[in-house]
């Protein structure tokens, strides 16, 4: 949830109050103690008392008791975004009868309190407790706010005994809130009859796009030879995002794979760079020698980041390697298109290092591809992530032993990229460390500009300047996912560059499967490439960092 509610008085009372009470007549190591503790901890939301809040909330995962719950679910009122977050995760893992039941009485139905009916209706979900679908159902009757009634429905489709809610789904899709009606539509998706086929069928021509391509989406799972023919006439569909979900959802669900080249092949000249990233990506999912034919008789008039989506899909389905010279690969193909022989697809781990030597290999006449820590950079518009919290000062060793404190590597690395950027390109620095946003200075510049030589030394003289002036963080937040949505809605960006030594630990999100998934949502229709540097060796998410750029179809390499 974007916004926050203030926690009401008597809320704040209680959870000051009462636990001086529970601790002044219990021992100090009973379990009604320990929980009076945690109560307090949890009351002081003093700025430097953060960490601790979120250490006595990682206490409560294995509670598993209504005496934690209470504790839990009073901080969905929280105003601190993470702090949210990790009450939502830690009851996640609940299961005691008596906890569940007073989400499902108390807070689900809290009358003063969205945020409490929200979270609730979502750790229901986690929970997938058989003895919630009533009270949601019920509570979904007389929600009137969107989002809230959206995630009960949400839930419901997750729920084992969802598909017992079938006819109450089906009415929601009149419904008139939007995000409602898309929830619906995914919910019923899920649970896969006849029925919610026909009804989602009439949302298949609706005019708003979303709901459009749910009920693609949903249709597809349900019967996915029958929707063929729906999901191929969508892409001739004039809005992009309606042709990259049929397209995405034809190579997921349909076996015919003659008609995913052929729309592959029409949809590489559509005019939406994210449309045509999507038709290479989808002819290296499907693996077939036809799809390397197409890419190449594309290959020599694409430029900048096509080029780059192109012989990246080139090398994964051929096993090849010419960096990215354009005539190489139209040399190697000219002798060997009658024998190419597919390789196979690649396990899911994001794609090594890239070759120091692809630097050296144009990417257009007369250039050479600049780099960031060895990863090309084809793309026109680039921003930077720097992560600046406080263990950016440590030192950390290179390939040859030498130690040098990781945020100088980050800012000597960043000032020979941006030497090598020709002025066509276009930039912006974003720094991760929620301290850099309270002395307002997050982001390089408002817009993306230009890399003539002029920005160039503003941009180093900002990263500079901007860490000596935090120079005495001690315990900085990194807040990964929101650094990654500002640089996502650059609306011109094609590739960002996420360089951290840490974990998420402040945001919006900082839980690695919500931000993956967000991230995605937020992505999907955007097709940004997302390349992540993890310098040093401890603390570092290494497979949030891989699974950013897995996804994306960016690199992840360790430094």
């Amino acid at each position: 949830m974007a916004k926050s509610i203030k926690i009401i008085p008597f809320l704040f009372v209680t959870l000051c109050l009462c636990p001086l009470f529970i601790y002044s007549t219990d021992p100090p190591d009973s379990r009604a103690g320990d929980l009076a503790r945690i109560k307090q901890t949890l009351a002081d939301k003093s700025y430097g008392n953060y960490w601790d809040r979120l250490t006595a909330i990682n206490k409560l995962k294995s509670a598993n008791s209504k005496e934690a719950a209470v504790i839990l679910a009073a901080l969905f009122d929280d105003n601190e975004a993470p702090i949210r977050e990790s009450a939502l995760m830690a009851l996640g893992n609940f299961n005691d009868k008596d906890a569940v039941d007073y989400l499902v009485a108390t807070t689900l139905v809290n009358p003063k309190s969205k945020q409490q009916r929200f979270y609730t209706a979502w750790v229901l979900g986690m929970i997938k407790s058989e003895t919630a679908l009533p009270a949601l159902l019920k509570a979904l009757n007389s929600e009137i706010d969107e989002e809230v009634a959206s995630r009960i429905i949400e839930t419901i489709g997750v729920l084992p005994d969802g598909g017992q809610a079938e006819d109450v789904l089906i009415k929601r899709l009149s419904d008139n809130r939007l995000a409602a009606r898309v929830s619906a539509i995914e919910s019923l998706g899920r649970v896969g009859s006849d029925k919610s086929y026909i009804h989602i069928l009439k949302r298949a021509y609706d005019s708003n796009y979303m709901v459009k391509n749910a009920a693609l989406e949903a249709l597809a799972r349900i019967k996915p030879q029958e929707s063929a023919g729906y999901l191929e006439s969508a892409l001739k569909d004039p809005r992009p995002e309606v042709k990259i979900t049929a397209l995405e959802t034809l190579t997921k669900y349909t076996p015919d794979k003659t008609l995913i080249l052929k729309a592959a092949s029409d949809l590489l000249a559509d005019k939406n760079p994210a449309v045509r990233v999507t038709a290479v990506r989808c002819l290296c999912d499907i693996r077939e020698k036809d799809g390397v034919r197409i890419l190449m008789e594309r290959l020599p008039e694409s430029s900048w980041r096509l080029r780059y989506d192109i012989i990246t899909a080139l090398k994964d389905l051929t096993g090849m390697e010419f960096g990215f010279d354009a005539k190489a690969w139209a040399n190697w193909y000219q002798v060997n298109n009658d024998k190419i022989e597919i390789a196979p697809k690649r396990n899911g781990t994001p794609r090594s290092r890239a070759k120091k030597n692809d630097s050296d290999l144009p990417l257009r006449s007369n250039e050479t591809i600049p780099t960031f820590f060895d990863i090309p950079i084809p793309g026109r518009d680039i921003v930077f992530i720097i992560d600046f919290s406080g263990s950016m000062k440590s030192e950390a060793a290179d390939e040859s032993g030498k130690k040098e404190r990781k945020i100088d590597v980050a800012i000597n690395e960043l000032t020979e990229t941006l030497k090598r950027f020709s002025s066509e390109a276009r930039f912006n620095i974003i720094i991760l460390s929620t301290e850099a946003t309270r002395c307002g200075k997050r982001k390089m510049a408002k817009i993306m500009v230009p890399a003539i030589e002029g920005n160039k030394k503003l941009a180093i003289d900002f990263v500079k300047s901007l860490w000596d002036r935090l120079e005495d963080i001690k315990r900085g937040r990194g807040d990964h996912y929101d650094a990654l949505l500002e640089a996502l809605s650059e609306p011109e960006v094609d590739t960002v560059f996420l360089l951290s030594d840490g974990n998420p630990t402040y945001g919006t999100y900082m839980q690695q499967d919500n931000i993956i998934e967000n991230i995605y949502r937020f992505n999907r229709f955007k097709k940004i490439v997302i390349n992540t540097i993890m310098t040093g060796k401890k603390g570092t998410n290494r497979e949030l960092m891989e699974k950013l750029a897995e996804m994306t179809n960016g690199v992840c390499v360790e430094k």
